[in-house]
């Protein structure tokens, strides 16, 4: 994911413009949704467990570009309904 925002995705991951992060919440909810579980005679079952109960979004933390207090609140926002957790990984320039 890398950023919160289409502006600075753009910048930062250039597949951005042909999938931006509206596109990209849409399908991880769609694919979450997909393991919700199933009716089996009259019996809802809950998957649990299963590598598509959520999304892990990795995220790539760039000193003063994209690791803001506002851009955590920003990544918050645009991944509510999204069953997820970050990985949120330092950049080491080496």
């Amino acid at each position: 994911l890398h950023a919160p925002n289409d502006e600075l995705r753009s910048k930062i991951v250039p597949i951005n413009k042909k999938y931006p992060i509206a596109d990209l919440m849409e399908a991880c909810k769609r694919y979450t949704d997909s393991s919700q579980g199933e009716v089996i005679s009259g019996v809802k079952w809950q998957r649990r467990g299963s590598p598509r109960d959520f999304v892990t979004f990795e995220y790539i933390m760039l000193d003063g570009v994209n690791d803001l207090a506002d851009h955590a609140r920003q990544l918050v926002n645009v991944t509510r309904g999204v069953p997820c957790k970050f990985n949120l990984i330092p950049f080491n320039p080496f």
